[in-house]
């Protein structure tokens, strides 16, 4: 009976443990997508389990290169990368993303932060870095936050662009609409400074 109840254990598939805490971290409206690459499967996954126990809408990569094919065929609402990985690093994986013009917002996370790296202020320009280890509640915290901004920052544009197409007559009650609206922040709280 007791060899039985031991190889049942073994034998089990273990259920991520996710702190309650995250019930409490609604995403915005039609599931957001993010893409997690990490090296680390351990990492990965309970990255992928909490930010879908949260409701967001997530797939990941094992390192840059494949994260790299994956931008390339579909879009995403936010990019967490590892940085120290193999084939790609995550500022490799930001670089090549930038220079394709993909403005995504990012959370780079490492245990070690790459601060001789010349461009990381620009690559992280739409984003935070992250020091691992990191707490779920940081980690929720700061995908909102900057799924918050990069909505505002879209609703922005979009307003920008209709209020352009306007010849000199928009409709009635546009003026006040926009007008009486407050300007977006554009502010990025970083976790760790770049400097």
């Amino acid at each position: 009976m007791i060899r039985s109840t031991a190889l049942t254990l073994l034998n089990s598939t273990p259920k991520p443990v996710v702190p309650s805490l995250i019930d409490q971290f609604e995403p915005a409206a039609g599931r957001p997508r993010i893409l997690v690459v990490d090296d680390v499967p351990g990492i990965r996954e309970i990255l992928v389990a909490v930010l879908n126990r949260a409701g967001y809408s997530v797939m990941s990569a094992d390192d840059g290169e494949m994260a790299w094919e994956v931008l390339s065929a579909d879009s995403f609402d936010l990019l967490i990368t590892d940085h120290e990985m193999p084939r790609l690093t995550g500022t490799e994986l930001l670089r090549r993303a930038r220079a394709s013009m993909m403005k995504l917002p990012v959370i780079l996370m490492s245990g070690r932060i790459p601060y001789e790296e010349d461009d990381l202020g620009e690559l992280t320009r739409n984003g935070l870095i992250m020091a691992k280890p990191f707490s779920f509640t940081e980690l929720l915290e700061s995908v909102r936050s900057l799924l918050e901004q990069s909505t505002r920052s879209a609703m922005q544009n979009d307003d920008e662009q209709a209020s352009n197409s306007f010849d000199h007559n928009p409709p009635s009650g546009a003026e006040e609409t926009w007008q009486d609206s407050p300007a977006p922040s554009c502010s990025v709280r970083r976790l760790i400074g770049v400097g």
